[in-house]
């Protein structure tokens, strides 16, 4: 039995309505052990003992009451009944199948909205600790993605990018070698077009103005620095390159005849695609919320509506391409944990292999125009 606080303390003791409402509480179950005991000989008397309206009334004064204040019946009384749980009606439900599976005895009850789960004080904090439990058990913890640590040289593999559209767009303004570059490396939808596949390369390094270079030139830089400080430089732009031109490759076979396009947003939108892909992979296997699984993918469509639609002008479906093709491929990465080597040899065979695609498709190109 637990000492009654003292009356003088206005800390631990209930305030004077409380009192009145306990009393009044505690009257009317004396009035009503009399009528009851025939239920109270009868099994399950334990439980049923008090009635589930004295109950309600009594966890009502006693939250009403001051914080830390004991239900207390009448001074020296033990108290009647302890709500170990609140909530709506069906985890109230659940959580009393969880003490029925430990032998708990315990009343439902509904009071001001809400409905509780009542036990004997001598129970009340084992039931506690199995509802805790079992409430730590019922929600998923959390699991974060493998430390990430980033690959140096990624600036390296900017200015590389950048330096590569400079000249491109120096030659194709001078007509370097008395060849109409733009006629040479655009993206046309048309009759034969299946042979000249080098296009889908040569047209993600051209532009047609200002605006549309410059555009492309630092959105471009921005996120080839945040997919080579993830995958490597080298990797990420022959990825970037490789999604950009299988993109460009598709475009080419399905746009209607007469089309034609240019510009390196379609790689833009694939290095995108390749970052959002690869988190929404590495988060896939976690047991999370799926909103938290499915995160990156959806910040990934999110930059795409925002910067992908334009005018009539813009390649739309280029952009969707090159998006959908770099999210495959992170998707990919991510599940073939890949990079697995952070040598610099490894990045170095990848950047080479990246600035020969491209000189070899431009070759090509020049070639067939002569």
């Amino acid at each position: 039995m637990e000492k009654e606080p003292n009356s003088e303390s206005p800390e631990n003791s209930p305030s004077d309505a409380a009192r009145d409402r306990v009393r009044d509480a505690e009257r009317g179950a004396e009035r009503d052990a009399e009528r009851d005991a025939e239920r109270d000989a009868a099994p399950g008397a334990a439980r049923d003992a008090v009635p589930v309206a004295v109950r309600d009334a009594v966890s009502v004064a006693a939250r009403d009451a001051a914080p830390g204040a004991v239900l207390m019946a009448m001074p020296g009384a033990v108290p009647v009944a302890v709500p170990v749980f609140r909530g709506s009606r069906a985890a109230c439900w659940e959580f009393g199948l969880v003490l029925d599976a430990k032998g708990l005895a315990y009343d439902r009850a509904e009071s001001g909205g809400e409905w509780l789960l009542l036990v004997d004080p001598a129970v009340a904090d084992v039931a506690s600790d199995e509802l805790a439990r079992y409430t730590a058990e019922r929600t998923p913890r959390r699991q974060e993605p493998a430390p990430f640590i980033p690959f140096h040289g990624s600036a390296l593999g900017a200015a590389a990018y950048a330096f590569v559209l400079i000249l491109t767009a120096y030659c194709a303004g001078i007509q370097l070698f008395d060849i109409d570059w733009f006629e040479a490396g655009a993206l046309e939808s048309k009759a034969g077009a299946a042979g000249e596949g080098w296009r889908a390369v040569t047209a993600l390094t051209l532009h047609l103005d200002q605006e549309h270079f410059l555009g492309n030139l630092l959105f471009g830089v921005g996120i080839g620095i945040l997919a080579g400080r993830m995958f490597g430089p080298g990797l990420a732009w022959l990825s970037i390159l490789l999604s950009g031109a299988a993109a460009n490759g598709i475009d080419m076979l399905v746009s209607p005849s007469g089309h034609r396009a240019v510009g390196a947003s379609t790689a833009v939108f694939a290095a995108l695609g390749l970052l959002a892909g690869f988190g929404w992979g590495q988060r896939l296997g976690l047991k999370d919320r799926r909103l938290y699984r499915w995160a990156p993918l959806f910040a990934g469509v999110c930059l795409l509506a925002l910067l992908g639609a334009g005018n009539e002008h813009v390649d739309v479906l280029g952009h969707l391409l090159g998006f959908f093709v770099g999210t495959l491929l992170g998707w990919v990465f991510a599940r073939a944990s890949l990079p697995r080597g952070r040598g610099i040899a490894f990045q170095m065979v990848t950047g080479f292999v990246a600035l020969l695609v491209l000189c070899s498709a431009w070759l090509l190109a020049l070639r067939h125009s002569r």
